[in-house]
């Protein structure tokens, strides 16, 4: 096991399990495009087993909703009720083989290219991980049984209050307790 705590190093060994592995299991709060590993993700739709998706505060940007919404192995929480929050990046092959990425990063282009995050890489081979695999699969079971695909209607409708809180948010972009960021 190892810790991973720049994006970029994120970004990079999420793209290197997407290429090594053939089954996708991804839970994660929110996501959108913009980093290497959305685009390889796309790339490789057909490998995805179950990836859930939150919807919670509108954060998950409408291009991913538009790029994934039409593809049977991924959903989306879309109640309100509660918060979903896992961040959990789970690859495997047939063999049994596989590797996991759990943290602090959603799938977003910000935690995978300059936020501040830091993840857990666990391997199959590390010593005391036998149940590990199948304690997450269970777990990304639970997600799957509680989200579903998004309707035409209901991707129209979230991009709408997107629009209406992205310019709330935008007015504050750099402000933190009245202190205007350098960037």
């Amino acid at each position: 096991m190892k810790i991973i705590t720049t994006p970029s190093n994120i970004d990079k060994t999420l793209v290197k399990l997407m290429q090594k592995y053939t089954k996708y299991y991804i839970a994660t709060a929110w996501a959108s495009m913009g980093s290497n590993a959305s685009l390889t993700l796309f790339e490789n739709k057909h490998r995805i087993v179950k990836m859930i998706v939150g919807t919670h505060f509108y954060q998950t940007h409408p291009n991913f909703i538009y790029n994934f919404a039409n593809t049977e192995t991924v959903r989306f929480i879309l109640k309100t009720d509660g918060i979903y929050h896992p961040k959990v990046y789970l690859f495997s092959n047939e063999d049994g083989s596989w590797e996991c990425l759990i943290g602090s990063a959603n799938f977003t282009a910000s935690a995978l290219t300059k936020n501040l995050e830091l993840m857990a890489h666990i391997r199959s081979n590390d010593h005391g991980t036998k149940d590990i695999f199948t304690d997450i699969l269970s777990s990304i079971n639970i997600y799957w049984e509680n989200s579903r695909a998004m309707t035409n209607n209901e991707m129209v409708n979230y991009k709408k209050i997107w629009d209406k809180n992205r310019r709330k948010l935008n007015t504050l972009k750099g402000i933190y307790g009245g202190i205007q960021s350098k960037d």
